[in-house]
């Protein structure tokens, strides 16, 4: 009996060394870079259009938040929005602009309605957009999303869908940043989306959305494993 139990033991000594062995590096990072693909959180509200009515005349230009924009966490009015009971088919948009060396220092979420603010937004933000293309704001309006001054490529903005509910638009703007653990040349990146969509005069709602990082790159003459299949 007494050896029985201290063969027992030993087992067990065993099972908790080796239950404690570390993971191998290449195995740590599979997992990291299983979790970076796993499917991001879909968000449960947004954020009223509510840009501040008046800017500070003693800052830059490129500093204060135009009358016209606000940041991604919001404007005066934070208090998010649900976004409750099923939403309509999407409206038809237009992508009339679209860089990602812009000169727009914040991360701006704006809704332009006449031409003196798409001009000041312009120029702020040196936007190279066709000048052979007329914008009439008397039946369109702009909206526009950045991602704000970064120090290194990786991270991009887009606008996913527009919709128009009852007597609100809700702009669902989709947001990328790099995975963990990504190694990423240093450079001047602001990245920025503007789109032209019939003229709305309501009340606006911003939902910010994450856009999964993009999968691993393959060596070539690899195939990428398809998780769906079985193994035989």
């Amino acid at each position: 009996m007494a050896m029985a139990a201290m063969a027992a033991a030993a087992l067990a000594c065993g099972d908790s060394q080796a239950a404690q062995k570390p993971e191998k590096p290449d195995k740590v990072a599979e997992k990291l870079a299983a979790q970076a693909q796993r499917k991001p959180a879909v968000p449960t509200s947004g954020l009223v259009f509510s840009p501040q009515p008046e800017r500070p005349e003693e800052q830059e230009p490129q500093a204060y938040m135009l009358d016209y924009c606000q940041p991604p966490e919001g404007g005066r009015d934070r208090t998010p929005v649900p976004l409750a009971g099923p939403f309509p088919p999407p409206i038809r948009t237009t992508l009339f602009y679209r860089d990602t060396a812009t000169l727009l220092q914040p991360a701006f979420r704006c809704a332009i309605r006449d031409e003196d603010d798409w001009t000041e937004i312009s120029v702020l933000g040196r936007l190279t957009v066709d000048k052979t293309v007329l914008l009439d704001f008397g039946r369109e309006m702009i909206l526009l999303a950045g991602t704000g001054a970064r120090t290194s490529g990786g991270y991009d903005v887009r606008f996913d869908s527009v919709v128009i509910r009852r007597d609100t638009m809700w702009a669902f703007v989709g947001n990328q940043s790099p995975p963990p653990g990504a190694v990423l040349a240093a450079e001047a990146f602001s990245a920025a989306e503007v789109r032209r969509v019939p003229r709305f005069t309501g009340p606006i709602v911003f939902v910010e959305e994450t856009i999964p990082p993009l999968p691993k790159p393959v060596p070539i003459g690899e195939t990428r494993k398809d998780p769906q299949k079985r193994k035989r």
